[in-house]
This record gives structure tokens, C-alpha cells and sequence, in this order.
């Protein structure tokens, strides 16, 4: 299956193209690794093996979905432009890439921003019947500050679940 939510046609299978190639940056997360081209980044599983791509395919399929219901409510999550979850192909999202910045990098008071729209953003989630573990352990991590914007943004649904 390929989803294209607002990408130029042919983009989906140039990134499925450069991903078999192994050409793409790539930062390590913990089950996935994310590669950035320019205004998008592509999110695939770490180990590019045709037994485990069923199990990320449905997790990927999942989290774009996930992310699509949160964005719909008008929660800050990156931007899902498109999904690639063809079968025995290496199976990957690709979302707006954003410019953000991590909790600890932050000045005292764009943490003060910081922390007032982390807790609006749990509320919104809450009083639409989403939970995550994000919010109550880690604050710091899976959500970034957009200096530009002044807002915080998700980064991960991946853990994201109705109650």
C-alpha cells in the first residue's frame, strides 16, 4: 500500500529507491531510524529485514494513522506526507521535517513556553481520549520546541493509543 498525502508523484518510490541503496543520513531512534531530505524526513525500521517488515508495516500503518487523528484535532504533531508499506520492500513513513529543538537546549524561559504548551497539548489529547506514556515519564523526549513558531511539536505517535 502507498499513501501520498501531499508529496510530488514519484517521490514515494525515489525514497524506496534511496532507502534499497542505503544513501540516505540517518539517525539511530530506538526501533526505527529517521533519514532527512531536506523538507522531509523518512522514518523505516533499523533492521532491513524482509522477515520483520510485516510487524513494522502494520506499526508504521498504525502511528501514520495515529498521527493523522491527533493532527485532525488539532493537536502539534509532525505532518505525515505520505506512507510506503509495500509488501517485502522496506516499509517507511515520511513526515514535514521540522526545525526543533530539544528540551535541554532550550533558554529558562522558552522552557516556561515550553511547559505551558506541553500541558495544553495533554489536555487537548486527554479530552479527545488519547493517552501516552510521553506525557507523564517523557517530557523531554518524542516533542521538540519550534523556535520560529514558538510551539512544541510531537514527533512520535508510534505509542499514542485510545483509552
Amino acid at each position: 500500500m502507498k499513501i501520498n498525502r501531499n508529496l510530488k508523484p514519484g517521490m514515494l518510490e525515489h525514497y524506496a529507491d534511496l532507502l534499497e541503496q542505503g544513501v540516505l543520513p540517518e539517525e539511530l531512534g530506538s526501533y526505527h531510524k529517521v533519514s532527512f531530505t531536506g523538507e522531509d524526513a523518512i522514518k523505516s525500521p533499523i533492521y532491513e529485514d524482509p522477515a520483520t517488515y510485516e510487524r513494522f508495516r502494520k506499526s508504521l500503518f498504525d502511528e501514520y494513522n495515529k498521527a493523522i487523528e491527533l493532527e485532525e484535532i488539532g493537536f502539534n504533531i509532525v505532518k505525515m506526507r505520505g506512507a510506503y508499506l509495500v509488501e517485502r520492500e522496506i516499509p517507511f513513513l515520511v513526515m514535514k521535517t521540522e526545525n526543533l529543538v530539544g528540551y535541554y537546549r532550550l533558554t529558562k524561559s522558552e522552557r516556561k513556553i515550553f511547559d505551558k504548551q506541553f500541558d495544553n497539548q495533554r489536555n487537548l489529547a486527554k479530552s479527545h481520549g488519547w493517552v501516552s506514556d510521553d506525557f507523564d515519564n517523557y517530557k523531554q523526549f518524542n516533542c521538540g520546541f519550534d523556535r520560529t513558531k514558538q510551539r512544541v511539536v510531537f514527533i512520535d505517535a508510534e505509542d499514542w493509543r485510545k483509552k
